[in-house]
């Protein structure tokens, strides 16, 4: 009887964890392949959360959206996206906010607008989705500089950038900044070449008469002097000789 009790229980606790659902975790190299978004086949629907881990309104609706995955289990996807780390899927879709919630649907998509607490999350996965004129075409796949771009900017964000937004806006400034010297470095070059200006006096052009003249080489032979001498000068000493 105790053996039989027992088989019971294992059987009910097993039953119970088949009814429980996790939320399904998306990244930009799953994503396309387990809801086939752009094609629309049939994967079932998909009712997706765009969060950031440090959005306050993300932290504090985490619980609710579990329980909507397991509320919904067997009836629709409960996924989610970090769109700190898969950057390429939420711009797709052009997420701005934290959280977004997107319902996916035979190709189209429509963006949940309603309260965030479950019944109502719930009510509107059951009924797959709201108004039909509120359905949009799924965008197409990123093409391969859109994805390459995506996946070095995600580099860029896990090895040289916070989860803490106001850190991230000093560390934008400051290379901001770098760039904008840089290009008035630049434009300055353009102005002014590196012919106008004198080593030796820093700061200025040269006007043409103060430029150093070239030394002349110790060889060289002396300047002669071919200018034609005054007439009168050579009178003079014509004169000079017929006296004597």
């Amino acid at each position: 009887m105790l053996w039989a009790a027992g088989l019971l229980c294992v059987l009910g606790a097993v039953s119970g964890q088949q009814t429980v659902s996790s939320v399904i975790v998306l990244t930009n190299d799953n994503f396309e392949h387990l809801t086939q978004a752009s094609t629309g086949a049939t994967t079932g629907d998909w009712f997706v959360k765009f969060y950031a881990p440090w959005c306050g309104h993300c932290k504090a609706m985490a619980s609710t959206w579990t329980d909507l995955a397991s509320k919904m289990h067997q009836k629709a996807n409960i996924a989610e996206v970090d769109c700190t780390t898969d950057k390429t899927v939420c711009s797709r879709f052009g997420i701005r906010g934290f959280p977004t919630l997107l319902y996916l649907k035979g190709g189209k998509y429509q963006n949940y607008k309603g309260r965030r607490d479950l019944s109502s999350m719930q009510s509107f996965a059951e009924a797959r989705g709201g108004d039909d004129s509120e359905w949009e075409e799924v965008p197409g796949m990123p093409g391969f500089v859109a994805e390459a771009f995506g996946k070095f900017e995600q580099f860029m964000l896990t090895k040289w950038f916070s989860e803490d937004p106001m850190i991230n806006a000093v560390i934008l400034g400051l290379s901001l900044g770098v760039v904008v010297i840089g290009l008035c470095v630049c434009c300055m070059a353009i102005v002014f070449p590196d012919d106008d200006f004198d080593d030796n006096v820093p700061g200025g052009p040269v006007a043409e008469g103060d430029k150093p003249k070239k030394p002349v080489a110790a060889d060289a032979a002396p300047a002669t002097d071919a200018s034609p001498k005054p007439v009168g000068a050579a009178r003079q000493r014509t004169r000079v000789k017929a006296t004597q």
